[in-house]
């Protein structure tokens, strides 16, 4: 299985060999060639609040009509698209204006039919493109992007951030058990500081504006401080959760322990005659009430 759908991988192997099959499939479509000026040519898939990074797979929904054309448009050429982020994520015809200045260039899969009439697909990002035009809105969106090139250098600083995003990512994937082990090691092995701050947000998903931000942020290092900032607030967060579950849980068990000691106490009492203590004390007052001579008002 290939290093980028880590998170498809499962138990059944039916599943995990079609999910595999459906992410090779991905793999074979090639990146769109730059023509004199550099520019991609590519029809323009809008996403509403999904934000997918370069290097990784995700499955997306398509339910717009002219979100599907541009899918389609892309099969028959056997070609790549370019996902734009919608600014408002309500809007539901949305203009050349209406989106985020940076895209991901994206490989999409076969559509798959889904019960509520929508489409799914997953699509596979492979890098960062800048909107140059719009050349066609109709039927489907169509753009020129520029590739955005990425320094792969790594220099003091940015070493020393990359093994602090690190640490603290390893913090939460101990604390948040929706985070699978494999996760940590898989960024463990990520030279890119770009991809690694990439591959970690799409791990942890924090909110939507925060990756938007990260989205168009094209250099490295300060996405990498950025994902730092988020992954210090994240593990501070399941710190606490996980500090007030304990102290819920302790006080659950207290009273479960004590429950369990009082029954224990009345089946010895029981066996050793004793009855009830409050019983036996009641008794006690009238059997001691019997041998006075009270008046009947008493």
């Amino acid at each position: 299985m290939s290093s980028d759908d880590w998170f498809f991988r499962d138990e059944d192997d039916g599943f995990g060999e079609a999910l595999h099959r459906r992410t090779e499939e991905l793999y074979s479509v090639p990146d769109a060639l730059p023509n004199e000026e550099g520019l991609i040519e590519c029809p323009v898939l809008p996403l509403r609040d999904l934000v997918v990074f370069p290097h990784m797979v995700s499955p997306i929904f398509v339910g717009r009509v002219g979100s599907l054309m541009a899918v389609e448009e892309a099969h028959l050429q056997d070609q790549t698209v370019i996902a734009l982020v919608q600014r408002d994520p309500e809007e539901e015809n949305p203009s050349p204006s209406d989106f985020l200045p940076i895209g991901i260039e994206m490989a999409v899969g076969r559509l798959l039919s889904m019960p509520d009439g929508s489409s799914s697909a997953l699509v596979q990002g492979r890098r960062r493109v800048e909107i140059s035009e719009f050349i066609q809105e109709e039927p489907f969106m169509l753009a020129h992007a520029r590739r955005i090139y990425e320094p792969g250098e790594v220099d003091r600083q940015t070493d020393a951030t990359m093994r602090t995003v690190l640490e603290l990512f390893q913090r939460c994937v101990q604390l948040d058990s929706n985070l699978p082990e494999e996760t940590y090691l898989y960024a463990l092995n990520i030279e890119d500081p770009g991809w690694l701050a990439d591959m970690i947000v799409t791990a942890v998903a924090p909110p939507i504006e925060d990756r938007k931000t990260l989205l168009i942020t094209t250099d490295p290092l300060e996405r990498l401080k950025r994902v730092v900032s988020l992954l210090a607030n994240e593990a501070d967060v399941l710190e606490l959760e996980d500090e007030i579950h304990a102290r819920a849980q302790g006080e659950v068990d207290r009273t479960q322990r004590e429950y369990y000691l009082r029954e224990q106490m009345k089946v010895i009492q029981t066996e050793l005659g004793e009855g009830d203590i409050w019983m036996r004390e009641i008794a006690e007052l009238r059997s001691r009430m019997e041998g006075v001579s009270l008046p009947e008002e008493v």
